[in-house]
């Protein structure tokens, strides 16, 4: 309470060390600036100065065309091996003849399981496509079907019968 008290006097004891012309001049800004004044209180601010317009740059390019996405040619694909791994829970299958590098994005399925694809060695084997996942019921027929980026149609389908573990040929 009392800190109150001493901050009002030290505002009233400041406004009044002004001289009067200070305050006259605050009082006119004020009424001009007051949400009752008249249209004759409000007086516009004169400035000398005029603002500088800028050129500005307004080169917008339009967007370019899309580059169409690679079409991959699946055609001369071929399945070398289907066998299973070290643990008879997993299989691996082998394409040959894959065009270029494995583009991010695509999706093999085996038995509509998604496996996980490589190119494991480009340097000996170009072309050669590794995927690995879990193994499809052993006997039972089942496609490999590969979707490419962007596609809900497979771009290759390819029925094999899944050997059996040791069996593999």
């Amino acid at each position: 309470m009392h800190r109150m008290v001493f901050l009002f006097l030290l505002t009233v004891l400041i406004s009044c060390s002004k001289p009067p012309s200070e305050i006259e001049a605050e009082e006119e800004f004020f009424i001009g600036l007051s949400p009752t004044a008249t249209q004759e209180e409000i007086r516009p601010i004169e400035s000398a100065a005029t603002p500088t317009i800028f050129p500005t740059e307004t080169s917008i390019e339009p967007p370019g065309t899309p580059e169409p996405a690679p079409q991959w040619d699946l055609s001369g694909v071929t399945l070398i091996e289907a066998t299973h791994l070290m643990d008879p829970e997993y299989f691996q299958i082998s394409m040959e003849n894959w065009p270029g590098d494995l583009p991010e994005g695509v999706r093999v399925l085996v038995d509509m399981e998604e496996y996980n694809c490589d190119l494991l060695f480009p340097e000996e084997y170009p072309g050669r496509v590794y995927c690995w996942g879990l193994a499809p019921e052993r006997g039972k027929s089942v496609f490999v079907s590969v979707f490419l980026p962007g596609d809900n149609e497979p771009a290759w389908l390819l029925p094999f019968v899944v050997p059996a573990p040791g069996g593999d040929e």
